[in-house]
């Protein structure tokens, strides 16, 4: 009994209303040790199992190929024993995991990338990616105070990341290996997984599953890529400067955190449609408009001082915005092409409002940020599905869907926590 009173305490200081950690905590303690099945966990784990193949289909398809099917299955039953040994926890220890578990899973991933990062250089499995290039010559342009988007990746192709992104490469390209980053943000991540879950077990299911075996995530950590980085430091820092903002901690905590989510928000073009969904949150948990709006100001500020000035130096040559060409694989229309650059924005931003129509909570907020990127992110392989759907440009996009399918798992996997006793409007 100690134990569980230690435990709501703590939840209940992270942030989160006493009556849910003492719900959650009576239902854990009621179960008698037992564990209950609902068709409410099949949904979630049919959600988690969607997410995990649309980060994992693209890489499973390009090594395993003839094993496709294999491989689907075996992740799907992975899965399922993941969530088992989930509700065990739950059920048996309260959901208490020692802190070396995260420690062990880092050092896994380190590992992993110590032993295939070289391999991915070398090109073994075809020409690699040329993200970490393409990063790392930007970021040391932009440290010599040159325009950063003439430069090519060894591939020729144009730089993709906003300014922010190489703002925070940076300090590792002067080391050069931009990828190193990985290591540091992916120590954050790891914390803000155990603070946004209310279990520490649900945390590390969810490193397990959408992280290291999710084939998409875990090949761009070790390949040195950024999309997987880019979903880091934005889960971070949105939650940070929001959780700095409930705490009535306006000080140097709350301007360190909204200076941070400014240079994150400004490094991939997709992340705009969380900026409704902060001021949704900031409006809802706040003291009034004027506070809300207040705080909503520093990280666009930062966005703005980050991003504007190297885009008015040469708007014409400023490729991240390249990256509508991406529609061009897509078999259309040309003028539909041009409806769908209006439309899939359009609609995504419509979907992250929702928000404001909704009550707020961290994980509705990750939930409506994974939808709402998944409608410019995923929708276009989702067109070519009807017509060549094993194409590798059909699977290229997919792959772009890595954000989305992550930021919804987030979602997914708080439920899992037996969200569904505590009430709908708390999840």
């Amino acid at each position: 009994m100690p134990t569980s009173r230690m435990m709501t305490q703590a939840l209940a200081k992270d942030g989160y209303e006493s009556r849910q950690v003492s719900v959650l905590r009576r239902n854990m303690l009621d179960s008698g040790g037992s564990l209950r099945f609902s068709w409410k966990d099949g949904g979630l784990f049919l959600l988690i199992f969607a997410c995990w193949l649309a980060d994992s289909l693209q890489q499973m398809i390009k090594y395993f190929h003839g094993l496709i099917g294999i491989g689907v299955l075996a992740g799907a039953c992975s899965i399922a024993v993941v969530l088992f040994a989930v509700r065990w926890v739950q059920s048996r220890h309260d959901g208490k995991i020692h802190w070396a578990w995260f420690a062990a899973f880092w050092i896994v991933m380190v590992i992993l990338y110590a032993v295939l990062y070289p391999i991915a250089q070398r090109h073994v499995f075809g020409v690699g990616s040329d993200r970490e290039d393409g990063l790392r010559n930007a970021s040391l342009q932009l440290l010599h105070f040159h325009f950063p988007y003439y430069v090519r990746s060894y591939l020729g192709n144009l730089i993709s990341p906003l300014p922010g992104a190489l703002i925070l490469a940076a300090p590792f390209a002067l080391l050069g290996r931009v990828s190193l980053q990985n290591f540091v943000w992916l120590g954050a991540f790891i914390f803000f997984c155990v603070k946004f879950f209310r279990l520490r077990c649900t945390a590390l299911a969810y490193l397990v599953v959408i992280v290291l075996a999710g084939a998409g995530a875990l090949n761009d950590f070790v390949d040195g890529g950024d999309f997987v980085l880019n979903l880091f430091y934005i889960c971070v820092t949105v939650f940070a400067f929001l959780r700095t903002f409930e705490e009535n901690n306006v000080g140097w905590r709350h301007i360190l955190a909204g200076i941070l989510l400014g240079i994150a928000l400004s490094s991939r073009t997709v992340f705009v449609v969380v900026l409704p969904l902060i001021l949704a949150y900031l409006a809802q948990h706040g003291k009034g408009t004027k506070s809300a709006l207040r705080s909503f100001a520093l990280p666009i500020l930062v966005a703005a001082a980050v991003t504007v000035p190297i885009y008015l130096y040469d708007p014409r040559n400023f490729t991240p915005l390249h990256v509508a060409t991406k529609l061009n694989a897509v078999p259309i229309p040309p003028e539909f092409r041009s409806f769908l650059l209006i439309l899939l924005p359009t609609l995504a931003l419509i979907v992250a409002s929702l928000g404001f129509f909704l009550q707020l909570t961290m994980p509705r907020l990750f939930l409506l940020a994974g939808l709402a990127s998944a409608v410019i992110l995923f929708t276009p392989s989702l067109i070519m599905m009807v017509q060549n759907p094993f194409s590798s440009q059909c699977l290229g996009l997919i792959n772009y869907s890595e954000t989305a399918s992550m930021l919804t798992a987030l979602w997914a996997f708080y439920r899992c926590e037996g969200a569904s006793q505590i009430g709908r409007a708390h999840v």
